[in-house]
């Protein structure tokens, strides 16, 4: 532009200039997206393909299997719950975490070095004719009553692996060592040694040590997947007939922890995983939590676990036959019986528990009560319908339906009576009572004596009854002279009887301090027999009326397993019932928070 100035001369002025737009600086957000594609980018280009077997480290290839939806403000669903997805085989319950975590997740945990060896993990193998054997006895004896596996497809994993042990990847090691060990485990010794040359417990042994070699070097803690938890469930079901100490409550929780890792206790319609794997996750879940009941039972111990019962949907009452990976949705569940119903049988009884204790600490009307136990009983006889008595396990299946009715029926009774206080009808022994809690024990004694079920005695073997023997026992110790006293004791010496011919010595194991407190208990029971028999006199005193300090038999019975109480004859029996409490305070110095509702089967 130009212009004329005041002596004449022309100016120029520079054109107006577009103004100039801020550049836009790169935010923290694109720079991190940037770095984690090329990080990718990097990661894909350097990985190798390898098949499933040809994977000697027991890790599967890292993958999305639940890849969150694209993120969103609130990091919610449409029915308001947070965002959860699977990455890697690692739970989060965070959408975003989940999303930048990625294929990059790699878990450190406290054991993420394997655990070094001598032994050659394929030596520890048996023979393929051995093998092959013992997968033909798991299918007979032990997946009937542990169906955490999808037999068509387990099958030809196993087979696989008897065919080259050494390509197979360590959780399939895992778990066909846990096969073994569960089958032999099932054998009476003659069996065993025949079929592995050797006795039994070296057998045991050796696979044992194969399951922890393979467990080791799969990095169990920070690598775990389905396969790994089948094999710990299988190895907690059958463990426990061999050495039921505390290991085995250790492991049981270990195992909830490790399903929870990967998300197990989340239905897999939530993680929008196939019906067929959505589905054999809920076996797994259901079966595991159950366990964790039995073994907190023998040790007197609530769960730490405070799992909703509705988070995971009960598996289906379905074969293995009407279930394929590639099946698109479920069939319905079936009206007869399926290979599924035991396990049902099972967590039925561990869902009323639950409820029943819900109940208690919310609205402990009797009618709660009552309602919850319809719904269990009618369960149940549906269950038990569907049974045929001329097939084995059938024919276990009904025994354990009709055990399990009767003893919620007692338990959720003296429950609801320990609600009421000293004050209540409750308090005191009853004969109603100690003739039901008879009945489930003589209903256990069918079981041991039942012939056509004696595959499955290991199962039995490992399931010591506790509530029912020590009820009896306090009762024989409040009230000895109860009219029915003397059927009381024999059933009661047929219960030591029976445990003691199958050497469940579980103290010997280091095991609860139940069992020791149920010999110490049947010591002073005994004892106040004999001085009640001796004198010739006794006055029966309200349970209520003793003094709460049964603590002292508890310590007792924990911290010297072995030692008796005084029986001699010429002590007057109300001395030596006075160190018994009423029953409410004697469940409470058991730390069982009035009745503790076991799982038995």
């Amino acid at each position: 532009m130009e212009a004329a100035g005041t002596d004449g001369d022309i100016c120029n002025y520079p054109e107006k200039r577009a103004k100039r737009r801020p550049g836009t600086k790169p935010r923290i957000t694109d720079i991190a997206t940037r770095i984690s594609q090329l990080e990718k980018t990097v990661a894909s280009a350097s990985r190798t393909p390898e098949s499933p077997l040809a994977c000697t480290d027991g890790r599967e290839t890292p993958r999305i299997v639940a890849a969150p939806p694209p993120y969103a403000a609130n990091s919610r669903t449409q029915d308001g719950a947070p965002r959860e997805a699977l990455v890697e085989n690692q739970y989060f319950n965070e959408a975003l975490l989940a999303r930048v975590i990625g294929e990059n997740f790699n878990p450190m945990g406290i054991l993420s070095n394997p655990a070094h060896f001598t032994d050659d993990i394929v030596a520890l193998h048996p023979s393929k004719r051995t093998a092959m054997r013992l997968w033909h006895i798991f299918g007979q004896n032990v997946d009937p009553a542990v169906k955490v596996l999808h037999t068509p497809t387990a099958e030809v994993t196993v087979y696989t692996v008897i065919a080259d042990p050494s390509r197979a990847s360590k959780d399939r090691l895992a778990l066909v060592f846990s096969i073994y060990f569960a089958s032999a485990a099932t054998l009476e010794p003659d069996e065993a040694e025949k079929l592995l040359g050797r006795d039994k417990e070296s057998g045991l042994k050796s696979f044992k040590t194969g399951l922890e070699q393979a467990f080791a070097e799969a990095d169990f803690l920070n690598h775990t997947n389905t396969t790994l938890l089948q094999a710990l469930a299988i190895y907690l079901q059958a463990v426990r007939s061999h050495n039921p100490g505390r290991g085995v409550w250790v492991l049981a929780g270990l195992a909830i922890r490790a399903a929870e890792s990967i998300g197990l206790h989340r239905d897999g319609k939530r993680l929008r995983l196939t019906p067929f794997e959505s589905e054999m996750r809920r076996r797994i879940w259901w079966h595991i939590i159950d366990r964790e009941g039995r073994a907190l039972e023998d040790y007197g111990m609530s769960s730490s676990s405070n799992i909703p019962l509705n988070s995971v949907e009960l598996p289906l009452n379905l074969d293995d036959s009407a279930l394929y990976p590639e099946m698109t949705e479920l069939p319905p569940p079936s009206n007869g019986w399926t290979a599924m119903t035991l396990p049902l049988v099972r967590s039925g009884y561990f869902r009323v528990r639950q409820q029943l204790q819900t109940a208690v600490s919310s609205s402990p009307k009797t009618s709660a009560r009552d309602e919850i136990l319809q719904r269990f009983k009618a369960e149940m006889d549906f269950y038990h319908r569907c049974c045929n008595p001329v097939i084995p396990i059938q024919r276990l299946t009904m025994h354990i339906t009709r055990i399990a009715s009767a003893k919620i029926e007692l338990l959720s009774r003296q429950q609801w009576q320990y609600i009421e206080g000293p004050d209540g009808p409750g308090s005191c022994a009853s004969d109603q009572t100690l003739l039901d809690a008879c009945q489930c024990l003589q209903m256990v004694f069918e079981i041991w004596q039942d012939e056509m079920i004696s595959q499955y005695r290991w199962q039995i073997r490992s399931c010591v009854q506790y509530h029912m023997p020590l009820y009896i026992l306090w009762h024989l110790c409040v009230r000895p002279h109860s009219p029915h006293a003397e059927m009381a004791w024999k059933t009661i010496d047929k219960y030591f009887e029976l445990q003691e011919s199958e050497a469940l010595h579980l103290a010997l194991f280091g095991s609860a301090s139940k069992w020791s407190l149920l010999k110490l208990l049947r010591d002073k029971a005994s004892s106040i027999r004999k001085a009640v028999h001796n004198t010739g006199t006794a006055s029966q005193t309200p349970a209520s009326c003793l003094p709460p300090d049964g603590g002292a038999l508890v310590a007792q019975a924990t911290e010297y397993p072995e030692t008796n109480v005084d029986s001699t004859a010429d002590s007057h029996w109300s001395q030596v019932l006075d160190a018994l409490p009423d029953w409410s305070t004697f469940l409470e110095e058991l730390s069982m928070e009035g009745i503790d509702f076991v799982n038995q089967y």
